[in-house]
């Protein structure tokens, strides 16, 4: 059941990452890659502070070793009455350390790949074109 949530982190993430790219590239000064590390950090950033809970209730989960819905539940309410909202929140900060600079390197990655291909792509239908 808790394992379903962690879905919620992409869904969340994209759609962030896709307009502050947008909104960066037409809004400021920063040049496009600065535009795409900052538009990928921030909806990681983001999108991890929304759903990161969950993270820490699966691993409970797992250690305690229950499942299902009366699982999640159950765990739920063990890390409030243990650590209160905080709780949910345990290895947050470690957590951010590691993921964001990889959404930083990932996702400008990718853009920068994907437009090299494109024009490699372009490049290869005009030149069979002209044929």
């Amino acid at each position: 059941a808790a394992s379903v949530f962690g879905l919620a982190h992409v869904a969340i993430q994209f759609p962030i990452y896709e307009a502050l790219k947008t909104n960066l590239q037409n809004t400021t000064s920063l040049g496009p890659i600065a535009s795409l590390v900052a538009a990928s950090s921030a909806s990681k950033l983001i999108a991890s502070s929304i759903t990161y809970p969950h993270e820490v209730v699966r691993s409970y989960m797992q250690v305690a070793g229950v499942g299902g819905l009366s699982g999640l539940v159950e765990s739920c309410k063990h890390i409030f009455v243990q650590d209160g909202l905080n709780g949910f929140y345990k290895g947050y900060g470690t957590n951010l350390v590691r993921t964001i600079p990889c959404a930083a390197i990932t996702l400008p990655s990718y853009e920068l790949i994907r437009k090299a291909l494109d024009r490699v792509c372009v490049g290869q239908v005009e030149s069979a074109q002209s044929l």
